[in-house]
């Protein structure tokens, strides 16, 4: 679930933080998007790693973007995962 949108992210898809903040990342998804590369990003945040995946996204007009992903787990004072941080780039 997103709970946060940088300007940086708006920017690149089209979305203002109120259209993506409690929805999943697969809204950015669609037909030429890789299901491997879904998957494998699903799996690092199972098993609480860091991950870097460049993705076929798409914008809020439908149009595709590759965007490179650097995922990493946030945990809390009792080494608990909180959340995972996303920085994202076009690529």
């Amino acid at each position: 679930e997103i709970v946060f949108a940088s300007h940086n992210m708006t920017k690149m898809n089209g979305y203002i933080e109120e259209e993506v903040i409690g929805k999943s990342p697969k809204m950015f998804q669609g037909d030429n998007s890789n299901l491997t590369t879904s998957s494998e990003i699903r799996q690092a945040i199972q098993l609480q790693q860091p991950f870097e995946k460049t993705v076929v996204n798409y914008n809020k007009n439908g149009e595709i973007y590759i965007c490179l992903i650097k995922g990493f787990p946030v945990f809390n004072l009792k080494g608990k995962l909180s959340h995972f941080i996303a920085f994202e780039k076009a690529a």
